[in-house]
């Protein structure tokens, strides 16, 4: 299966990039990256949206505050189209209100097609 990275980075978040779609149809996208909280005991994590459209989400929790936590990678399923050009924008926010990012976290972005 041919791979190509869309998005390789640090934070802070949000972080995107542009892509032209190389197939038309069902495809996945691996996503990875870290993040950390102001106050111990919540929930953390990375929404990816491609074109606007929410997508899924790198979940993760932190016990303790202000210790960066790697996010749980995620495999996404969805379906790309060439449309007029095949330009897509892939973007990466925090899905939460807890969620805390910096030059120290890490995030990328796969396409699996």
């Amino acid at each position: 299966m041919p791979a190509m990275t869309i998005l390789s980075q640090s934070g802070p978040l949000p972080v995107s990039a542009q892509f032209t779609a190389p197939a038309d149809g069902p495809v996945a996208m691996f996503v990875s990256g870290s993040a950390w909280t102001q106050t111990g005991g919540k929930a953390i994590g990375a929404m990816l949206s491609v074109d606007g459209a929410t997508q899924g989400v790198c979940p993760g929790y932190c016990n303790e505050a202000s210790s960066h936590h790697t996010l749980i990678p995620v495999m996404l399923t969805m379906n790309l189209s060439y449309g007029s050009s095949g330009a897509h924008t892939v973007t990466l926010t925090a899905s939460t209100t807890d969620t805390v990012s910096d030059v120290n976290d890490f995030y990328q972005v796969t396409l699996l097609y």
